[in-house]
């Protein structure tokens, strides 16, 4: 069995979680990462995953701060463990829907990086996923209140700059606030 793929990927995970001289220890035992007691036997490991369901699937913590278990694991695709990954496993719940960032981003055309520089930012979740990038980034156009206006007439209306009202949502400000009516 030891020179079998689902042997060696077995070994793999614990040697990770459970040897400081494994390369990879820092990134999964140091941190804390370990493998629930059941799965350090490899039979008890295979009972409960089987082979993946599709070639090149890997098995994947749904919590990435999270142990080896069956309760945590998955078969996922590279696309979906990579998404599970550190900075971009940030969880967000829109219209009663829950998903990482980097799946938010993917379904909606949205930059991965955009949508974690504004969670990062404290942004609410509506902006963070409804915002267009272009439109705001240009300054082109602006909601307030429902009212949509050119980011210039916003400015004229309210005596702001268009620089400030700018500085003011990409510090992660309601549009309200950022043109001064709240």
């Amino acid at each position: 069995m030891s020179r079998e793929n689902r042997y060696k990927v077995w070994w793999q995970m614990v040697q990770r979680c459970t040897n400081p001289d494994h390369p990879a220890y820092h990134r999964y035992g140091g941190r804390g990462i370990t493998v629930c007691p059941a799965w350090l036997d490899f039979d008890t490991y295979y009972a409960d995953t089987g082979e993946p369901p599709e070639p090149g699937m890997t098995l994947d913590r749904i919590d990435n701060d999270g142990p080896y278990s069956p309760s945590n694991c998955r078969w996922a695709t590279r696309q979906e463990q990579a998404a599970n990954r550190g900075e971009f496993c940030h969880f967000l719940t829109f219209n009663g829907k829950t998903q990482t960032a980097s799946e938010w981003a993917r379904e909606l055309g949205l930059n991965v990086t955009t949508v974690i520089w504004r969670v990062k930012k404290g942004w609410p979740v509506d902006r963070i996923l409804t915002v267009d990038s272009e439109s705001y980034k240009e300054g082109k156009m602006l909601t307030v209140c429902g009212i949509t206006k050119p980011l210039k007439q916003w400015a004229e209306e309210t005596g702001l700059s268009r620089g400030t009202i700018q500085q003011r949502l990409r510090r992660g400000w309601s549009p309200e606030r950022a043109v001064g009516l709240t």
